[in-house]
């Protein structure tokens, strides 16, 4: 059995997101290395950071700092590295109040 990419799973959060109304923006940034890889914009100004990996694939030491200090923020952040772990992010994300 082959494992899914991780530009195949970003591909279904990408959908997913956009089907609940919301964007989920790509970010790009030369100024600090380590931030998520998305950052999901829903409908009742709910948001959160996704750093997106192949299955089994853990966050370099960088990005696990990166999520910290945005979680000390106040920000909610997720590893995805699975398509069944999308629908739980959202539902979480638009559960939470803002």
């Amino acid at each position: 059995m082959q494992k899914i990419s991780e530009y195949k799973i970003e591909e279904h959060l990408v959908k997913a997101v956009k089907a609940h109304g919301g964007l989920c923006i790509k970010i790009n940034t030369t100024s600090m290395t380590g931030l998520p890889d998305r950052l999901l914009l829903l409908p009742r100004g709910k948001f959160a950071f996704v750093e997106v990996k192949r299955p089994g694939i853990k966050p370099r030491p960088i990005q696990v700092k990166r999520m910290n200090d945005l979680k000390q923020l106040g920000f909610q952040c997720y590893v995805l590295d699975s398509l069944k772990q999308i629908n739980f992010i959202i539902e979480e994300v638009t559960a939470n109040e803002v």
